[in-house]
């Protein structure tokens, strides 16, 4: 009897040892959880509303980036823009062809200018040579009238110096008449010229400007048939896909396809904020038990936690959590897999836990009961 007394006593002092001492794992469970890839997925929604032309890209299948995943018809806009491409080589012809001509008009007043300007230097000397002659015939007539007087010459020779002079004057005259219409004669082809340029440049100005309008267009019209044509924006995996056929219409926003993209994983899990917050931080270790796994057969994925969202959505708060590396499981680890995942917040003693259930039951009493005064019978 003594030794069973000595036994039972030992046995429950090792049990109130372990009792107070001994630390347990305290987890916090999340609502849910999955695995998502780090870099974000690509929801692909339709542009525009169109007739599918073709799917190149079925669900499940490796997309590089920039790989065609859905064609709409664009016919129209392609025929819009192949007028507008005719229309707009037709342009530059015509602009060069009147450039050149603006050239040649530009060459022709600079030649016109140099050949007026030939034409009164000789006009000029022309008259400067028939004033001096005319000036020497008025003083010889002069002369000669002077020996009329003195009764010296016939009035024959005077009346010839007469005309001589008279002639010259004349000569005088012409000259300077000439000067003047070559003047104004250069000055009206160079005003001609001139007229030429300008509509020139207004006609070079009137098809530039309707290239660029054209260019514009051109432009416009790309762009809406780039739109005609999704396209894969990075490599991956098309995770979804609307089961689409030729000639099918899809209005403007609908879902197309969701593109997964390549490379790691990470688990996302969504914790009661009333009782988690606080509680998780940086560093924490965790485990994912998923859905399609059981744990029991598959055991459990091991991550850490990496970030601790701060603002709850809906009363949850959003935890990232990264995979330990070097895990050796058969679960295939990949975007999309939902379980729940626990993290371990703390160790702490059976006594410890005890009395926080214990505080848990008392909290849970005082709110059933606000007031505090215990219920009498009648």
């Amino acid at each position: 009897m003594v030794a069973l007394a000595g036994l039972g006593t030992a046995l429950l002092l090792a049990w109130l040892a372990w009792f107070v001492w001994a630390r347990v794992s305290l987890y916090e469970t999340s609502q849910r959880a999955r695995l998502e890839a780090v870099d974000v997925p690509h929801d692909l929604d339709a542009p525009l509303t169109g007739r599918i032309l073709r799917t190149p890209v079925g669900l499940d299948e490796w997309v590089e980036a920039g790989d065609v995943l859905v064609e709409f018809d664009s016919a129209e806009l392609v025929v819009q823009k192949e007028a507008e491409e005719s229309q707009l080589a037709a342009l530059v012809p015509q602009i060069e062809a009147l450039e050149r001509e603006l050239t040649s008009q530009s060459q022709a007043i600079l030649s016109e200018q140099r050949a007026v300007g030939y034409s009164l230097t000789e006009a000029k000397a022309r008259q400067r040579a028939v004033t001096a002659i005319s000036e020497l015939k008025e003083l010889e007539r002069q002369q000669i009238q002077s020996l009329r007087n003195a009764q010296v010459v016939a009035e024959v020779d005077r009346q010839r110096g007469q005309a001589d002079a008279e002639q010259k004057i004349a000569e005088v005259q012409a000259a300077a008449a000439q000067v003047e219409r070559l003047g104004r004669e250069g000055r009206a082809k160079r005003s001609d010229r001139l007229a030429q340029v300008a509509r020139l440049q207004a006609d070079i100005a009137g098809l530039i400007g309707e290239r660029v309008q054209s260019a514009g267009r051109m432009g416009i019209l790309k762009q809406r048939i780039a739109l005609h044509t999704v396209r894969a924006p990075i490599r991956g995996r098309v995770a979804h896909a609307t089961p689409l056929k030729p000639g099918a219409v899809v209005a403007a926003g609908a879902r197309l396809c969701t593109v997964v993209p390549a490379g790691a994983v990470r688990i996302v899990g969504f914790f009661p904020a009333a009782t988690s917050a606080g509680r998780l931080h940086q560093g924490q270790p965790a485990r994912l038990r998923l859905s399609a796994f059981p744990w029991t057969k598959y055991g459990v994925v091991h991550a850490t936690v990496e970030r601790v969202g701060q603002e709850p959505r809906e009363g949850l708060l959003r935890v990232e959590l990264s995979l330990s590396p070097g895990q050796n499981t058969a679960i295939p680890i990949q975007h999309g897999l939902s379980g729940l995942v626990e993290v371990e917040v703390e160790k702490v003693s059976p006594l410890a836990l005890v009395l926080d259930a214990a505080g848990r039951y008392m909290m849970g009493r005082e709110a059933a009961d606000p007031t505090g005064v215990p219920a009498t019978s009648p």
